[in-house]
């Protein structure tokens, strides 16, 4: 006999617990690091306890400014610590209210990091003790199912999952930024692109001339649309013959769930920046092996998470083959004023030093990123009065 278990986050002060718990059978609970606290968690026990509801520790990233929704970089021991302390925490609360903590169940960033992260996955595990695991699939289930732990598959009856990328293309206005308003439609739209181009090119095509995704492969899919019996359509790995509307429809489907793995649930929290990224490498440090590898670590600054693609005026390449990453950008953008040449402006793609340890190495890229340019001086006057200290250079005796 089949068995549906009903559950919802609960103890995050922004839902009524007690009127959830008279309809649902299991209960995900805030354990204080992202929302709720001891009281919440106490009087969510207690009621669930008369009920029969089964509780579960909502371990989350120690983040309640962001609702546990951003995700942050932590060290696996650090983030075993604090599993650790949360499912404690609930369980000696659980225990005095009558009732016990019967399973673990990741919240938020942490949520969905754990699905391709297996360091942060492990954390949780070892955090965790031997409680079963409930999510949706991927490493964090497969990791605990290879420790003997039980896993608890879930899904989502919300109407709606399918198309919510969609959504986020009706009022779009075809700008690609790194964050804010446009930047979930950007993203869903070049994840969408990428999966399209797999689904219709892959099959039949060696890797090494998988499609890029510029703007001539722009192009060639433009002139498929309008045949959707085109044979590059079919995936020929399969028995069926596919068209081009069931390419598509697939096409959209994964690019919706690769964004929910990446990111989040909710298409409205996704950002075009959070996968595409610039990652800025000096040319002595390019390279394989160990202590290259090692001096990328320590001098190398931190990826920008970028707007923009390879047929906008904020040209931030990237190649559909092998991801979101940024792959071509320019190196320098100017606006030369012909009227007023002191007027002009420029910026540049790293900084006025070339040495990765210096603090000028990327003193311009900020700018560059959010759009911005400065001022290029070009008269003796203006280069003058803009100067913090001026460098003589006298000839030897």
């Amino acid at each position: 006999m089949r068995h549906v278990d009903l559950n919802a986050d609960l103890g995050e002060e922004v839902t009524d617990d007690a009127a959830l718990l008279a309809v649902v059978t299991s209960a995900n609970l805030a354990c204080g690091y992202h929302a709720g606290g001891p009281a919440v968690m106490r009087a969510v026990c207690a009621e669930a306890a008369l009920r029969g509801v089964s509780i579960g520790a909502q371990v989350s990233y120690a983040d309640r400014a962001n609702f546990g929704r951003v995700a942050l970089d932590v060290r696996r021991a650090v983030l075993r610590e604090q599993v650790a302390d949360q499912v404690g925490t609930l369980s000696v609360i659980a225990g005095e209210e009558g009732t016990l903590v019967r399973y673990v169940k990741p919240h938020g960033a942490l949520y969905h990091r754990t699905m391709d992260d297996e360091d942060q996955a492990l954390a949780v595990l070892e955090g965790s003790r031997d409680l079963p695991v409930l999510g949706m699939p991927g490493r964090l289930l497969e990791l605990a199912a290879e420790r003997g732990r039980r896993v608890w598959h879930e899904g989502f009856p919300d109407r709606g999952y399918a198309d919510d990328g969609q959504r986020q293309l009706e009022d779009w206005d075809l700008t690609q930024p790194a964050a804010g308003s446009g930047a979930a439609a950007a993203a869903y739209l070049n994840a969408t692109w990428r999966e399209l181009l797999a689904l219709t090119f892959h099959d039949e095509l060696p890797a090494q001339v998988w499609p890029d995704g510029g703007p001539r492969w722009v192009e060639v899919v433009a002139g498929l649309l309008d045949s959707p019996q085109d044979p590059w359509w079919d995936d020929v790995t399969t028995d069926r013959v596919e068209d081009r509307d069931d390419v598509l429809r697939r096409a959209m489907l994964e690019a919706r769930d690769e964004l929910t793995r990446r990111q989040a649930r909710e298409a409205e929290q996704w950002t075009w920046g959070h996968v595409h990224r610039l990652f800025l490498t000096s040319p002595g440090l390019v390279g394989d092996g160990v202590a290259l590898d090692l001096a990328r670590r320590v001098v190398e600054p931190d990826a920008w998470e970028v707007g923009g693609g390879p047929g906008a005026v904020d040209a931030t390449g990237w190649d559909a083959s092998r991801g979101f990453e940024v792959t071509t950008t320019p190196a320098m953008r100017m606006v030369i004023s012909l009227e007023d040449w002191d007027d002009s402006r420029w910026v540049s793609l790293t900084g006025v030093s070339g040495h990765p340890t210096s603090s000028h190495y990327t003193d311009q890229t900020d700018v560059l990123v959010a759009g911005g340019t400065l001022p290029f001086l070009f008269s003796p006057e203006a280069v003058a009065d803009a100067a913090d200290s001026e460098l003589t250079l006298r000839p030897a005796p």
